[in-house]
């Protein structure tokens, strides 16, 4: 039997080009392993922003603060359900009105959150109801209010995702329906005059309100004609109605002029929107 010739041994360049080749081959299935779980992570984590955005956009809590703003703030629920740790969490959201008009925006960042973990995401948003706002028919008028959100995460420190979806939010105004209607004006034996104001709401807010209402009845001239001032202790669901008398100022007449409203509360104070007082 005759001697068999030993195979020469690839070069050393050959033999590290098809190592380095099997190693791309294994990352390579690595890192679509990596990507698949990272994908699949993200589809789940874009559920649980949906539902927790379900579950509390009808949960804020309000207040009135000093500034003629209302404060809303909640906590956010969220479900990692993904096998994948978010990192670097932030959220935005941004308000409309019916008309598309922004009427306030905010966000909160820096969340970490482990995989099948869940964390309680807060936030706040101010909305402001100076007499130049958009938003001052929030006080009298129920609507449905947009909340655009946008969420930004990286999974294990590599991967960005981004979310943003928009949801409907059935907003209930403290003094819903306000009018303030007026009787036959009458004449007091020493010449003043009065008339009998009727003030009507409904409170749909989720919130208790202690303070006054004052109304100022002004001309078509703008000269103020009379004041009233009706007190209020309101929860949510509260129909109001109060009548009060104002007496005139001599001369002044407050048929077609305005009536301003005044809310004054504890630590704050805003305007209400303006009515007309027909002819």
């Amino acid at each position: 039997m005759a001697n068999r010739t030993p195979r020469p041994r690839p070069p050393t360049l050959y033999r590290a080009a098809r190592a380095i080749q099997r190693i791309s081959a294994v990352l390579l299935v690595l890192v679509l392993i990596f990507a698949g779980v990272a994908t699949y992570s993200g589809i789940r984590f874009a559920q649980g922003v949906q539902q927790g955005s379900s579950q509390q956009l009808g949960g804020f809590t309000t207040r009135f603060t000093a500034n003629q703003t209302l404060d809303l703030s909640a906590q956010y629920p969220l479900n990692n359900s993904g096998v994948l740790p978010v990192n670097g969490l932030s959220i935005a959201l941004a308000v409309r009105n019916p008309l598309g008009v922004l009427l306030t925006r905010g966000s909160t960042g820096g969340v970490q959150i482990a995989s099948g973990g869940r964390a309680a995401v807060p936030f706040s948003l101010a909305i402001s109801l100076s007499n130049s706002s958009p938003a001052g028919s929030l006080l009298v008028t129920d609507q449905e209010l947009s909340i655009f959100i946008w969420a930004n995460v990286t999974y294990a420190y590599l991967f960005p995702v981004q979310l943003s979806f928009e949801q409907s939010y059935g907003w209930g105004a403290p003094f819903h329906g306000l009018s303030t209607t007026f009787a036959t004006p009458f004449v007091l034996p020493n010449g003043t005059v009065g008339v009998n104001s009727t003030l009507s709401f409904s409170d749909h807010l989720n919130l208790t309100l202690q303070g006054s209402l004052e109304l100022r009845l002004d001309s078509a001239g703008g000269s103020t004609c009379g004041v009233l001032s009706y007190p209020m202790d309101l929860h949510s669901g509260v129909d109001y109605q109060s009548t009060q008398t104002a007496y005139l100022v001599s001369g002044c007449n407050p048929l077609g002029g305005t009536v301003r409203g005044v809310i004054i509360g504890p630590a704050f104070s805003f305007a209400l929107p303006t009515q007309e007082i027909p002819p």
